[in-house]
């Protein structure tokens, strides 16, 4: 009897660790009752909840992502890359499915996204992906970095120099101020006097570098990096 008892839990045993290790890559299965449904028509499922933060607009996320067509073929996948894809989530960067969906997830969090073709590329081909596709993506959300722009400040602590420049120290630095020619790498998050964006490096994750105080650049930028 201990014998028969025995067999039956390393079977047990043996079936849980299966289904275990059968959910650390995808594809992974899920009920479809456990399927979700958004207002814009977003389809997920939560495969595992991850315990991080959840990106905010304007976030870089890291995340593995492997897309599948209705049918089960696959059409691209990080996961056999195994390099993660990075972005700026929220912000129009990928299709509206991703940027709805991720802001939705914790960092951990493993998912399957069923995106009809309005939240995805719609009625244009895309490479191996048809018109009208709905897309089937296998996600894992591994890091967001949140951007914390724009900054607040205390327009009253301004600095104002003799050229007109206005500028708020928002954190002093510790390094060597740039002199004329030098090489610099820097972020920015431009905005027009109502709050608008025009343009970030930040959003796009990579930084910019140029010669300062040569010319390269709007004088006010020349002047202001050198300070």
């Amino acid at each position: 009897m201990k014998s028969t008892l025995s067999i039956a839990l390393l079977f047990f045993l043996a079936l849980i660790t299966t289904r275990t290790l059968a959910q650390d890559k995808p594809p992974y299965t899920y009920k479809e009752s456990d399927v979700k449904t958004t207002e814009s028509g977003l389809k997920y499922v939560i495969i595992k909840e991850g315990t991080g933060v959840v990106p905010k607009p304007g976030d870089e996320i890291k995340a593995h992502y492997h897309g599948l067509f209705a049918n089960g073929d696959k059409f691209d996948s990080s996961f056999d890359r195994g390099e993660p894809f990075k972005t700026a989530i929220g912000r129009g960067r990928v299709i509206k499915g991703w940027d709805e969906a991720f802001t939705m997830l914790k960092v951990g969090t493993k998912a399957v996204l069923i995106i009809p073709p309005n939240l995805g590329y719609g009625d244009q081909d895309r490479g191996p992906i048809p018109a009208n596709s709905t897309l089937y993506f296998h996600v894992e959300l591994l890091d967001v970095v949140t951007r914390e722009v724009p900054y607040k400040y205390d327009e009253s602590k301004a600095i104002t120099t003799p050229s007109g420049l206005k500028m708020v120290i928002v954190q002093p630095g510790t390094g060597p101020v740039p002199t004329k020619g030098d090489k610099i790498t820097a972020n920015y998050h431009g905005l027009l006097a109502n709050g608008q964006l025009f343009d970030s490096s930040f959003e796009r994750g990579q930084p910019f570098t140029t010669n300062i105080g040569v010319g390269r650049v709007i004088k006010g930028w020349d002047e202001a990096f050198t300070t």
